[in-house]
């Protein structure tokens, strides 16, 4: 029976007490190597951000990995890193990594564009949350209070000013073109923002406000 080591990552010190996260990442990984028919000869647990190269478990897990010539099994890819550069740094390892959720056929390649794609998608998130912070404070909206109602308040304003330009979005475009049905329309603003950025149903609902 093939052998692989297990690697679990939690952030912080209070998710690896209380359990959150490594009991689902260990009952994912160990499903996954039931349907490979693999033995699972070790699991290292970590506990730090996915930003510190730091990782003493990992350096552990690799090397019993080569001393087995065996793979890693993560459960997914942001449990090795949510950084491009430090993923590519452990496929010079030379140690096979196995990611549960994209399957045991995915190659060092793939797994370097997953996390490039994961990377700016990141990215893209924070920049949009960012503006939508600053829409909200513009509007008097006191960011920063710990207390849950503020902080549900702040969250409220952020969805509101997304929305808002987003409408304002699909009505600039809506005007300036000719279009010979919502999905024609739909089909462009898509292809514009380089993925399915709105639904034809959002659309209409923004056109029949206006």
């Amino acid at each position: 029976m093939k052998q692989a080591i297990t690697y679990l990552r939690v952030s912080s010190k209070r998710q690896e007490r209380s359990g959150l996260g490594i009991e689902a990442q260990r009952e994912r990984v160990e499903r996954f190597a039931r349907e490979q028919a693999w033995e699972i000869a070790a699991e290292y647990v970590e506990t730090g951000s996915g930003a510190d190269d730091d990782r003493p478990e990992l350096a552990r897990a690799l090397k019993q990995a080569r001393s087995l010539r065996a793979p890693i099994l993560v459960a997914r890819l942001d449990r090795l890193s949510r950084d491009v550069a430090y993923i590519a740094s452990l496929m010079r390892e030379r140690v096979p990594f196995i990611v549960a959720d994209l399957g045991p056929d995915v190659d060092p390649f793939m797994l370097h564009i997953y996390a490039a794609v994961a990377e700016k998608e990141r990215a893209l998130i924070g920049a949009r949350t960012r503006e939508a912070l600053k829409v909200a404070k513009a509007r008097g909206v006191k960011l920063g209070n710990p207390r849950l109602s503020d902080a549900r308040a702040v969250a409220i304003a952020a969805a509101r000013a997304r929305r808002e330009a987003a409408a304002q979005d699909i009505l600039q475009a809506w005007g300036r073109y000719s279009f010979p049905s919502i999905a024609a329309f739909c089909r462009h603003i898509n292809r514009r923002e380089r993925g399915n950025v709105y639904s034809a149903t959002t659309i209409w609902r923004v056109l029949r406000r206006s």
